[in-house]
């Protein structure tokens, strides 16, 4: 099974930082790094758009009942601890406490792997959950 990512073409390989200040600001298009590489991200399927609706609609509903601190933000940079990686869950539930701490949230929606409670990323058929 082909994945159909596009890998972006840069001389070197590059940190988070670089490219976060590389990502073109309104894009219609989503933008991964791996392992140093921009990877252009292929655009979900139907079927895809409607399971990870379903999970923000399901795990928002029992936020609000129960009223607990998290919130599911649509689009969210992921930076994990490594520097060569940068993320864009499909589905992302965080800490509300924990964006106090972001200095990079407000102004670029990038939250650091600390403080989030849960993720999930579609790669072919399969979810991956972090968290």
């Amino acid at each position: 099974m082909s994945n159909n990512y596009v890998t972006v073409s840069y001389p070197q390989t590059i940190t988070f930082d670089e490219f976060a200040a590389w990502y073109p600001e309104n894009s219609i298009r989503r933008y991964e790094l791996h392992n140093g590489v921009i990877v252009e991200m292929p655009l979900g399927t139907g079927r895809h758009s409607g399971v990870t609706g379903f999970i923000s609609l399901k795990v928002g509903v029992e936020i609000d009942q129960r009223e607990l601190p998290y919130s599911i933000p649509g689009d969210c940079l992921l930076k994990p601890t490594r520097d060569e990686a940068g993320y864009q869950p499909d589905v992302i539930v965080l800490e509300q406490a924990s964006l106090a701490n972001e200095p990079r949230w407000d102004r670029e929606s990038i939250h650091h792997h600390d403080g989030f409670f849960g993720a999930a990323g579609c790669r072919g058929s399969q979810y991956e959950l972090a968290g």
